[in-house]
């Protein structure tokens, strides 16, 4: 599935702005880009009320690569932050009739990132987000199994009912297929190794903590981390941090 780019602008910081068609969804979305160089490709994921422009905007993740990367801690790579396609104020990167949001992430924008960035590599795909992002990061690297090297969920929900705490316009029931619980998920086979991590002071501590105990005692092997903080920005962009280190040793 091709994702037909209409217009890209290049901003301050290297960042770049791509604008196209996206057949999955069957309307016009973005993406914003940043590239430093031949590498894995990593995309991030945002939350209820967020957009493309979240990470860079809010989270400062081209900078925080960049101080990484310069200390020789994560390789170049590049970072593709979507849209979530829009629906209500928080898709919850599902399905719904008329608008495939998991092609648009899981099948699009790679290519996309291929399209605006050459030198990426598209055999290295790691997948990571905040909260609505980090279920959905988590979710759809249990769905598409081979398709991600790693995955890591920042405070994520854990269930599909939680998201109309964040985000109560609009019909979350309606969508394709049903979504099971993270923990459902995360058992299956060829589940890419993942990391969750929440903040202490974060309202969703207690269902992460839940789900951490589920797949131990399940056997499945993860990596979990709790550190002071709240569902903000403060502690995601400490976390994209320990994320990217987790990320940069399975993309070697």
């Amino acid at each position: 599935m091709k994702f037909f780019s209409l217009e890209t602008a290049d901003f301050a910081d290297g960042l770049t702005v791509a604008t196209g068609y996206s057949a999955a969804l069957q309307r016009r979305t973005d993406v914003t880009l940043y590239h430093t160089g031949p590498g894995p490709l990593v995309i991030l994921l945002h939350g209820v009320y967020g957009s493309h422009w979240a990470w860079t905007g809010n989270g400062s993740a081209h900078r925080i690569l960049d101080r990484l990367q310069a200390s020789g801690e994560v390789p170049p790579m590049t970072f593709a932050m979507p849209s979530d396609g829009g629906f209500g104020i928080g898709s919850g990167y599902l399905t719904r009739p008329g608008e495939d949001v998991e092609s648009w992430v899981v099948d699009e924008l790679p290519a996309l990132a291929a399209e605006v960035c050459p030198s990426v590599d598209r055999s290295r795909i790691a997948i990571a987000g905040l909260s609505m992002g980090g279920w959905g990061a988590l979710r759809l690297a249990g769905r598409h199994p081979g398709t991600f090297v790693a995955a890591s969920g920042m405070s994520p929900l854990t269930e599909l009912g939680q998201i109309t705490d964040f985000a109560p316009i609009g019909d979350h029931a309606r969508h394709t297929p049903a979504a099971e619980p993270l923990a459902e998920i995360l058992t299956r086979k060829g589940i890419p190794p993942f990391r969750i991590a929440c903040g202490t002071g974060d309202d969703l501590i207690t269902p992460v903590r839940a789900l951490h105990q589920q797949l131990s005692d399940a056997g499945v092997a993860h990596e979990y981390d709790e550190a002071p903080g709240e569902h903000d920005w403060t502690y995601w962009r400490s976390e994209l941090a320990e994320t990217l280190r987790f990320l940069a040793r399975h993309v070697k």
